[in-house]
């Protein structure tokens, strides 16, 4: 029998008595791997309760759930499995089902006794078995409309809050928009576990103090990834142009770069590097420097040693733009002045959230992670029940996760046969927008728990792709992904994976396309292409799974309809918006209608709908008379007072007196039941529902639903939250889809494994970040215990505002690279990547968007690139036309022509 070359790893990976971290690379089988240790505890354990297992999706609890019932089901028979691989498996679960029998669990019975649950679930019976450990003395629910809890709380304090002066200086941040300034603080609720702590008695000079601390270790940090001979070349080229700037000016300093000298000092280490690192960077920062500014009066002598320093260093441009961008002066007053404001009104609106959580004790995940804390810190009994904690996904855990965890083995003695099994790739961490910190992954990893003793076991072997896979992915992301790991950035390193399937195809297939001016043309040239692939793949290996994984829903829309002209009916998970459906649109149309919201642009798509069908001309002659009289009335009454002098055809008049009708005798009940039953009375009387087109019944439901959610008082009048909320909901999947063929998102893949993998879009660029109106960075680091915060609510320069956004940026580019690792790994068999070039990348010998997943891996990829025939014939045009110039022998943009 073959056995994995970690096998090792493996064996140690299910002793009961150790704690591990298992860094578990993609294909592995991990989750098989936590299946055999949850059995290993079971045969060495008292009580079956004690042994806990989360993760953090219900699916995921549920398959994990699923297989160790299935495993222990099979440790009742006396047959040993045919299958090589699950023979261990077997005799795990014989010994955990003979101590079930010997301690009497019944187990198989009563499944309910396999502790595995989400994280969010772990944490609400924390809080509810402990209701004397809790600050609310009863249990608690979980809160589900979340979005109108924190806008009510926002609104509730602006309000009613008595420091007239604060509040009149932070509405006046949004030109004195009320409205604004309630959404914008609800936005930040419900991030606020990430800067709760460092906003309770915020003081500006520990704030500046924090700052301090955080940059200096940061700088540290990097230092020490450049090495003393570095560092002291760097001191040497910056007292030489410090000296050249002194010399030559003896004047102000004007420029940013000379401005900056004026902060020298040769005893600071940190600062040098500042100011290294400006020097050679570009002033647009998307750069290095090719040539320096005369003021800067760099000589040729240390212009050649700062190649050779960036040459030797390898460093990045993201890495230098990072830390040029530390502040070297203090905090400005103006924007003391705004980050005291902004979190003296955060800190308001959110103590006004916690009154609500108690006068209503439902709760958001956030405050049941916290509660759960709270509980667990006060009192060893909380968790007293726990012998093994098994953590799956590791790398997506938060920094309150990480608290948690901490909080729960703080309580535990290294005399006691407590163990710790936490399981991740850190490869695979995509989870930035939830807060997760893989930081915390790799501090873990360096430095441990306190506690306990932990290990560090690398599972490396994918059992899941062909060779031919694995071998392009271990040479694309050894260059791809940084150098080394670093704590403050949550950065890590490639490890390469080796496979245990030897097969090897033609396995990778990157091709690009002619980009045109018209943006729908060119998703149509990409969509055909993709298409054409899925349907010869289809032909080829009808037996085999083919994937398109999309980096945005925005890319579907041509590849779903190119698919359909083929008659390729896929299945998809939240792709589709429900509010992007005509039928959807139609009924938020009748709800303003007959929630008497004046919105003539809506009304005038009501009847255009379906079910009402007034023509064009008739369209316009009902609107020029509604815009022509009294806007006092509402729409209906305006209809109803010109329906008779309207003059528009019969079969107009007809359409139009059945809406009315309906809606006048329905009338009579408006108020007095619940909106959403309202509303849907009337849809079904003017027959919408015969219109439903492709929506299923579960996609109405859901309507409806948030609908309910959103109502007040049997009407609606948050308008804004409920177009929130229903652009949170997607279609259902197509119950007659062909199950081979399916597309999802980059981020919904992950777990996830197929034949064939579609990527495509790769030169498409990312979404920006937030505009939240505070930025923050979290150290996960535990000698830094502070969160540097700076305000943003304007567009000047603020230094403490582009350090924090440069570096999260940076952290979102690391993530973007794991994002393409994540697909490219999801491929059994193949993984087909396409993109297109402009006209102007061609021409111009430029790079692609550098936050498109093409602009991240381009070095690594150039030469698997194929070109189609349109776009090879436009390169040697180029070529052809370039033949004086002494680039012509060059390859066009880093790409080799292929003779594919």
């Amino acid at each position: 029998m073959k056995v994995p070359k970690d096998i090792e790893a493996r064996r140690k990976s299910i002793n009961p008595n150790k704690s591990m971290l298992i860094v578990a690379d993609a294909g592995c089988g991990k989750t098989e791997q936590m299946a055999r240790r949850y059995l290993s505890l079971l045969a060495n354990r008292e009580r079956p309760e004690g042994i806990v297992a989360i993760t953090f999706t219900k699916k995921a609890a549920s398959e994990m759930k699923e297989r160790i019932h299935k495993y222990l089901k099979m440790g009742t028979s006396e047959t040993k499995p045919s299958e090589n691989h699950l023979i261990e498996t077997w005799e795990l679960a014989k010994s955990a089902i003979a101590a079930d029998y010997e301690n009497s669990w019944g187990i198989i019975n009563n499944p309910q006794k396999i502790k595995i649950q989400t994280i969010d679930s772990f944490c609400i019976d924390l809080v509810n078995n402990n209701i004397l450990l809790n600050s609310y003395g009863c249990q608690i629910s979980a809160l589900e409309d979340t979005d109108k809890k924190y806008l009510n709380a926002a609104k509730e304090y602006i309000e009613k809050c008595e420091d007239i002066e604060t509040i009149s200086e932070f509405v006046a941040m949004f030109d004195n928009n009320t409205k604004k300034a309630i959404r914008k603080i609800s936005e930040l609720l419900p991030k606020r576990e990430q800067f709760k702590k460092q906003l309770e008695d915020i003081d500006l000079n520990t704030l500046q103090e924090n700052y301090k601390t955080a940059l200096q270790y940061e700088l540290k940090e990097f230092a020490n990834s450049l090495g003393e001979q570095i560092i002291n070349d760097i001191k040497h080229v910056i007292r030489d142009i410090f000296e050249s700037i002194e010399n030559a000016a003896k004047t102000t300093y004007t420029s940013k770069e000379v401005h900056l000298f004026s902060k020298y000092n040769e005893n600071k280490t940190t600062t040098n590097l500042v100011l290294f690192c400006n020097i050679i960077i570009s002033a647009d920062r998307k750069s290095f420097r090719k040539n320096y500014p005369s003021k800067l009066q760099i000589n040729k002598h240390n212009a050649s040693l700062i190649d050779a320093i960036l040459c030797e260093t390898e460093l990045t441009l993201n890495d230098a733009i990072r830390i040029g961008s530390i502040p070297l002066e203090k905090m400005s007053k103006k924007t003391s002045r705004e980050l005291e404001i902004i979190t003296k009104v955060t800190s308001g609106a959110i103590k006004e959230l916690e009154k609500t959580f108690k006068e209503s004790l439902e709760l958001d995940f956030n405050e049941i992670t916290l509660e759960a804390i709270k509980v667990v810190q006060s009192d060893a009994i909380a968790t007293s029940h726990i012998t093994d904690l098994l953590i799956d996904e590791f790398q997506d855990t938060s920094a309150s996760h990480h608290n948690l965890i901490k909080s729960i083995l703080s309580w535990w003695n290294k005399d006691e046969n407590k163990t710790l099994c936490a399981v991740g790739d850190p490869k695979q961490s995509l989870y930035l927008f939830r807060a997760a910190s893989l930081g915390h992954f790799i501090n873990v990893q360096q430095n441990g728990y306190e506690n306990i003793d932990i290990e560090t076991l690398r599972l490396s072997v994918n059992f899941r792709s062909y060779k031919s896979v694995i071998d392009w992915v271990n040479n694309v992301f050894i260059t791809a992904f940084p150098k080394n790991d670093n704590i403050s950035q949550g950065a890590v390193k490639h490890s390469i994976s080796e496979s245990f399937n030897t097969k090897e195809i033609d396995s990778v297939s990157i091709t690009s396309t002619l980009c045109e001016g018209d943006k729908v043309k060119n998703n149509k040239k990409e969509a055909i292409l993709v298409a054409d692939k899925v349907e010869q793949l289809l032909k080829d290996v009808p037996q085999e799974t083919v994937s398109i994984l999309i980096r945005a829903r925005s890319f579907v829309k041509e590849i779903d309809t190119e698919l359909k002209k083929r008659k390729i009916f896929y299945s998809g998970v939240d792709l589709v918006k429900l509010n992007e459906k005509q039928t959807i649109i139609d009924l938020i149309n009748l709800t303003k209608f007959i929630a008497e919201k004046q919105d003539l642009i809506s009304f005038t798509g009501l009847l255009r709908a379906p079910f009402i069908g007034i023509r064009q001309k008739d369209l316009h002659l009902i609107i020029g008379s509604l815009t022509d009289m009294t806007q006092n009335a509402s729409i209906t009454e305006r209809i109803c007072d010109s329906i008779d002098t309207l003059e528009i055809s019969s079969d107009a008049r007809k359409r139009l007196n059945k809406l009315l009708n309906i809606v006048n005798k329905s009338k009579r009940t408006y108020g007095s039941i619940k909106f959403s039953y309202y509303l849907e009375h009337v849809w079904h009387e003017l027959d919408g529902d015969q219109f439903a087109g492709e929506l299923q019944e579960a996609d109405l439901r859901a309507f409806f639903k948030t609908i309910s959610t959103c109502e007040d008082g049997n009407t609606i009048s948050d308008w804004e939250l409920l177009e929130t909320n229903l652009d949170k909901l997607y279609m259902q999947p197509d119950a007659n889809a062909d199950q081979r063929v399916q597309i999802m998102t980059l981020h919904k893949s992950k777990g996830a494994e197929m034949d064939n993998v579609i990527i495509p879009g790769f030169h498409k660029p990312g979404s920006k970040s937030d505009s939240l109106i505070l930025k923050w960075i979290d150290h996960p680091d535990p000698k830094i215990d502070s969160v540097l915060i700076a305000p943003n609510v304007n567009s000047d320069f603020e230094s403490y505002k582009t350090h924090i956004s440069t570096s999260n940026r940076n952290k979102e580019i690391l993530e973007m690279v794991r994002l393409i690792y994540v697909g490219a790994t999801r491929a059994k068999k193949r993984l087909c990547i396409y993109f297109s070039l402009t006209e102007e990348i061609i021409k111009l010998m430029s790079k692609p968007t550098s936050t498109s997943m093409l602009g991240l891996i381009q070095n690594e990829i150039h030469s698997d690139i194929k070109i189609d025939s349109e776009t090879e014939t436009y390169l040697n045009e180029i070529i052809k036309s370039n033949e004086s110039n002494e680039k012509s022998d060059v390859n066009l943009w880093r790409y080799e022509l292929n003779e594919h």
